[in-house]
Order: C-alpha cells, then structure tokens, then sequence
C-alpha cells in the first residue's frame, strides 16, 4: 500500500552518521584522508545486502559521485559487517551509532575520506489521519524528549 507524504506524519527524532571502518591492518594502508573513488577500487568493500536503508543511501552516494560501486562482500546481516571487518576481510561501510562500542574500543577505525557523507535523518512515520494509541503518543513522546 502506498503512501503520499500528505497522507504522513513524519516526527524527526535524530540523525544518524554513517562511515567506512576498518580494523587496523587496513587504517595503517590508508595514513591519509582518501578519496570516495580510491577507497572504492582499491579496497574490498563491505556492506549490507540491498534494500537495506544504509545500503540504499550508499548507492546513493556512489551515484552522486559518479563511482561504479560493486562491493566484494554483500552481507544480509548489519553485525557480520562490522565482525567481516574486524577480522581483516575488507573495509565495512557503517552507521557510527551501532558500531560505537567497536570505534570506542579499537575494534574498528573510521577511514578518513575527502569527500563528507552526509548525515540521515531519523524520524517516526505514522498516517496522519488514524487516531495514535496512548502506547504509541507516550513513546514518541520518550523518544523525541
């Protein structure tokens, strides 16, 4: 079924980063800022299979900079892409949000890019024209305060 915008209420509740990590065999190739195209033909690449949201906004990115993008790994698991990495199998492409313990602790090291990622919205969907339960109304209410 779908929806129009207008038939939407959207409610923003954060945003979210994402960026390329690695463990720290690949970070010591890459002492340097390294361009989107570079990281993309000379590394193994990571991700989350299709239609994942993270990956949907990745190909986005490769589109807008005109980078033929195929990752060597395509991983149905968002977990198995930060421990592929972890384990040296290439660099993950990642929401710094889910993976800040690994970044924190040294599990992980963010590839520094020339280009930004831009960051994503995170938001609460709901049809405008439905009455919200208590349940619902009480943890937008938590999450958005």
């Amino acid at each position: 079924m779908e929806h129009s915008d207008e038939d939407l209420l959207i409610t923003p509740c954060g945003t979210l980063q994402d960026c390329f990590a690695s463990n720290l065999a690949y970070k010591k190739q890459i002492p340097q800022k390294i361009s989107l195209e570079e990281l993309i033909k000379n590394f193994p690449i990571i991700t989350q299979k299709e239609p994942s949201n993270t990956r949907n906004f990745l190909n986005h990115l490769m589109l807008e900079h005109q980078i033929d993008f195929h990752p060597q790994f395509d991983i149905v698991s968002y977990g198995l892409v930060k421990d592929f990495a972890k384990i040296g199998m290439g660099i993950s492409y990642i929401t710094k949000e889910f993976a800040k313990e690994e970044l924190e602790q040294g599990q992980l090291f963010e590839i520094p890019l020339k280009e930004t990622i831009p960051s994503r919205g995170l938001g609460i969907v709901l049809p405008k024209n439905t009455i919200s339960s208590f349940a619902t109304q009480k943890l937008i209410e938590i999450i958005t305060n």
